[in-house]
């Protein structure tokens, strides 16, 4: 192997040692508030509101910002005449 390449196995135990760290630790926690989405196609703005309200604990997630989250990444790559 060259300088640059290391072999299944030593990914493999590199990997399970990490994972022995971070169980030895026991579980992560994070105080991320709870915000349901208010349609079917929301899912993905809802978890978006959760992850900006954790970061900003100042905003008011309300469902016009559910909505204008998910207009936004719905025209990623659409564009305008």
């Amino acid at each position: 192997m060259g300088p640059m390449q290391t072999s299944s196995e030593e990914v493999q135990s590199n990997l399970s040692i990490h994972v022995k760290s971070i169980e030895a630790e026991g579980p992560l926690k994070f105080n991320v508030p709870y915000y349901a989405q208010s349609s079917d196609f929301s899912c993905g703005p809802a978890c978006v509101l959760m992850v900006m309200k954790h970061f900003n604990p100042n905003l008011h997630l309300t469902r016009a910002l559910e909505y204008e989250v998910w207009r936004q990444c719905n025209m990623i790559g659409i564009r305008g005449r």
